[in-house]
């Protein structure tokens, strides 16, 4: 009896599936089937492509920010600041290696406020490019808001600001630094004063011992301090920086020196 219930149960399931209708649900059931694996398979890639244009999205909105936040970030690449007095140095970018613009302020003798430069120096000869007013006292305009004017000449000089500036300090009274390079050689930087502090002279020593001298100041004025550097992209130059002192209420003014860091220029 088992047995042909059994059969009698297959032959209806055959007989059912010879059934034109019910093959038209079977075709509509597999076909609902592969568009469901289908719509998985486009969610699956979606999240990548969402992914992909949200971090484009976040490179986009930096880059904007960069661009327009390059006078504070020229404001945190600072040498130094005044306390007493509104004096400041602050660093700007550079042109390959052999080039770097600062802003310079410092009092005003006519109005009491601060005069900006932006000065251009050229790090091999050590020579000063270019020297132009940023921010004038007497007119009570300050060089954060002449950017315009800035941008127009680093592009002239080829200088970029720089966002990642390489600044090392001195702790304000050492007189000797160190510099690695690019092939991790290290250099050491010397600045040689008089008893009376009037005078330097400033040296280089490469790695394999050989030494030169790269800048020297006279009496003109009444002291210098040694207060860093700050390192080419490439690592193949520094600009050192030092601070001179007038006799006259203690002003000061930078002295920027370069040095290459390749042993063949020693």
């Amino acid at each position: 009896m088992k047995f042909q219930s059994i059969v009698s149960h297959l032959y209806c399931a055959r007989l059912l599936a010879n059934i034109p209708l019910l093959r038209c649900f079977q075709c509509l059931f597999f076909f609902m089937i592969l568009v469901s694996i289908s719509c998985n398979e486009k969610v699956k890639e979606n999240p990548e492509n969402d992914t992909h244009d949200e971090s484009q999205g976040k490179e986009d909105s930096a880059k904007n920010y960069q661009e327009l936040s390059d006078m504070e970030t020229i404001k945190e690449n600072v040498f130094w600041e005044g306390k007493e007095n509104d004096e400041a140095l602050y660093f700007v970018g550079w042109r390959s290696n052999n080039r770097a613009a600062f802003i310079t302020s410092q009092e005003s003798y006519e109005c009491g406020g601060v005069n900006s430069d932006l000065l251009v120096q050229n790090l091999v000869n050590d020579n000063v490019i270019s020297k132009k007013e940023v921010g004038d006292a007497c007119e009570s305009t300050d060089w954060t808001n002449n950017e315009e004017y800035i941008v127009k000449i680093l592009d002239r000089y080829s200088i970029e600001i720089d966002h990642n500036a390489n600044i090392v300090l001195g702790d304000g009274s050492q007189l000797r630094d160190i510099v690695t390079n690019h092939e991790e050689e290290i250099y050491t930087i010397d600045i040689e004063r008089s008893k009376e502090g009037d005078r330097y002279t400033a040296k280089a020593t490469a790695p394999n011992g050989k030494r030169k001298t790269i800048g020297k100041g006279s009496e003109d004025f009444m002291r210098y301090d040694y207060v860093g550097y700050v390192q080419s992209p490439d690592r193949s130059r520094i600009a050192i920086v030092l601070r001179a002192y007038s006799n006259f209420d203690n002003l000061s003014e930078p002295i920027i020196i370069g040095c290459s860091l390749d042993e063949d220029t020693f």
